[in-house]
């Protein structure tokens, strides 16, 4: 009886407590419903912003979502073809993002002119939500510029170069470089700067743009949000003046959200050749002046002139090397492999405040010395990490491994790129500390196999994901434009 009655209370309990929690459930808020985010208005032809010169439209920066995307699943840049005809059927009369407080987000628009027009301007107003603004000074608008590259072609079994067309920098003086086409438009041509290779430099803000009759030109957008800004949707506009024309306002919508990006799991970092040779060669080390003079004449006698602007992969200002990495730091990057001594990488990052402070990369082999290593240490360098033999092939394996116990001898940690041994965790996982994995050697799923070993092994691993998108919107389906960034002496890679 006694078991019968425990049982009985114990059911009604039971009972009881199912009801409270049906109760409660019923009486919690169901699920928050999905804010929507701004979205660009696509609408025919005739109804977007225009005058009797010209019609303006917004472009979406990314192939958000599509299949084939560039390596490893990323979004192809919309790159819009000087000679495309624009679709008459659906475009956007407005341009709208959307960003998190802190964060750098792109847009795009696109004019199309019917006639040839000199000296157009784009100006961006401040953006407004009710008593809040965000600054027109936080938008920056560039000229998508194309430009002529050669590509090798194998496929005749000879080695020939093609001349392609492609989308290779974000200007804001859209004359820095000029494109001349021979024969058919597009096809064939050549590239001429505006200055000497030595002086080139792009304007603070963009100037005035010719536009050709019939010809699509792109400007790409970017949006700084402030740290600070409050959420909202912000908007203002984007006018198009030029001489003899009315103006035309594109709309310009910048949604903040109400939550800040949490920090990647990603560490990123560059291989950055700049200042990889000194610019101050000639005063510091006169025993390299003929190397100097033979690699490239032009900066040489720049330099024997007194001048130091110039532009060159390798040779930089600490000037210009202070750009890179403001740049790099603003957009993500957090350290770099440097090729320059040690001694300039260390000046440079204190001086900017980049990197963390106790991590510093060498990609150059020669560094693994022990007045090298000292002098980091000193400096507050900690984790240290200097490079093997670059790609190494089966026939190399005893010289990493002695090289891996000369780096491990001087309590640095080794690293290198790995493409041509496969798999490599299974001659070198006990050896290097880092190693740099192209996706490209392996298949999906051999890839994650290959990370987890080592990732089991307690190290990191380097993934390489794609070059100098700090630099330029890259078209995955260009390798030229690819080529070309990467001797700009950036190499972006994602660590993890």
């Amino acid at each position: 009886m006694r078991e019968r009655l425990a049982k009985d209370e114990c059911g009604k309990m039971i009972t009881w407590i199912m009801a409270a929690m049906v109760l409660l459930i019923t009486a919690l808020p169901g699920p928050a419903q999905r804010s929507e985010v701004v979205r660009s208005t696509a609408v025919p032809w005739e109804e977007l912003p225009q005058n009797e010169q010209i019609v303006v439209f917004g472009v979406a920066p990314y192939n958000y979502g599509q299949e084939g995307g560039w390596w490893w699943g990323l979004n192809q840049p919309t790159l819009e073809q000087p000679a495309v005809t624009p679709p008459k059927e659906s475009t956007c009369r407005d341009m709208c993002i959307f960003a998190a407080p802190g964060e750098y987000e792109p847009g795009s628009l696109a004019i199309w002119p019917t006639k040839d027009l000199q000296g157009v301007t784009l100006e961006v107003s401040a953006l407004r939500c009710a008593t809040n603004t965000i600054p027109s000074s936080t938008v920056d608008i560039r000229v998508v510029k194309w430009a002529y590259v050669t590509v090798p072609d194998h496929t005749g079994g000879d080695l020939v170069k093609n001349w392609v067309y492609v989308p290779l920098l974000l200007l804001r003086d859209d004359e820095l470089l000029t494109s001349v086409h021979f024969g058919s438009r597009y096809s064939v041509g050549y590239n001429v700067l505006k200055y000497a290779r030595h002086d080139m430099h792009d304007s603070s803000a963009l100037l005035p743009v010719d536009l050709v009759a019939q010809e699509l030109k792109q400007f790409w957008l970017t949006v700084h949000v402030p740290e600070d800004a409050v959420p909202g949707i912000y908007e203002g506009t984007v006018t198009i003046k030029a001489a003899n024309v009315s103006s035309i306002s594109l709309p310009l919508k910048v949604q903040v959200l109400p939550f800040r990006l949490s920090e990647s799991r990603w560490f990123c970092w560059l291989y950055y050749a700049g200042g990889y040779k000194d610019a101050y060669l000639r005063e510091e080390k006169p025993e390299l002046r003929e190397r100097v003079r033979n690699e490239s004449p032009s900066v040489y006698q720049h330099w024997m002139n007194g001048g130091r602007t110039f532009v060159h992969p390798f040779y930089k200002t600490d000037e210009q090397i202070i750009a890179d990495i403001r740049d790099m730091a603003a957009h993500g990057v957090g350290n770099v492999g440097w090729y320059c001594p040690p001694e300039r990488a260390v000046r440079l990052m204190k001086q900017t405040g980049f990197g963390n402070g106790h991590t510093y990369v060498s990609v150059v082999q020669a560094y693994a010395n022990e007045e090298s290593v000292a002098y980091l240490r000193a400096a507050g360098y900690d984790d240290i990490y200097i490079m093997l033999q670059d790609e190494p092939k089966m026939a190399d394996l005893d010289r990493v491994r002695q090289d891996c116990e000369q780096r491990h001898s001087l309590g640095v940690k080794a690293w290198t790129a790995l493409s041509v041994i496969v798999p490599a965790s299974e001659y070198l996982l006990d050896w290097i500390d880092l190693p740099n994995l192209f996706g490209e050697a392996y298949g999906d799923e051999e890839a994650r196999t290959e990370v987890a070993k080592w990732h089991q092994a307690g190290k990191r691993v380097i993934v390489e994901a794609l070059m100098a998108l700090v630099i330029s919107p890259i078209n995955g389906a260009s390798p030229p434009t690819v080529g070309t960034s990467s001797r700009r002496g950036l190499w972006l890679g994602r660590c993890r």
